[in-house]
């Protein structure tokens, strides 16, 4: 079975895609997103190991924001046959400085997203995605693009 993905992360098309893909013995999965939920993202990857060698992922056209965990998440079978560009970028939430009454602290989630931004830099690091010159780029709210000449020399 072959699909091709070429949504936003988001619950409902992460569930679709979750859908196509059971009851398969194997599949190949075509991949292309501009990103979207980290949350949902990181639902459809932990289903995505669960399936173990009965799928494989290639990455086609580009992969943004969230889809990068793909790179550092992903257990299974992946490769970059067509892929022209993957877009990182810090994970950072809206902020609703509009309103005056809500029950969260901005600044505590901010942290945590510092945080988690992090720990998604060594993983990159370790995986030796991007350069430490990107890395601090990164950590510092830039986007970082890497094109097809950086993809060689990973290790998928």
């Amino acid at each position: 079975m072959y699909i091709y993905f070429e949504n936003e992360i988001s619950t409902e098309t992460v569930n679709e895609l979750i859908g196509q893909i059971s009851g398969h013995d194997k599949v190949t999965l075509y991949f292309s997103t501009e990103g979207g939920s980290p949350e949902a993202m990181r639902f459809l990857i932990d289903y995505l190991n669960s399936l173990g060698d009965t799928i494989e992922i290639v990455l086609t056209s580009y992969i943004a924001s969230a889809g990068t965990l793909l790179l550092t998440h992903y257990k299974g079978k992946l490769s970059a046959k067509s892929l022209d560009y993957v877009l990182f970028h810090v994970i950072d939430r809206q902020s609703y400085n509009l309103r005056k009454d809500y029950s969260y602290s901005l600044s505590t989630i901010q942290k945590q997203d510092v945080k988690s931004n992090k720990v998604f830099a060594k993983k990159l690091r370790s995986k030796g995605l991007l350069t430490e010159v990107q890395i601090n780029n990164f950590l510092k709210g830039y986007d970082v693009v890497a094109y097809k000449k950086q993809m060689k020399t990973w290790k998928l």
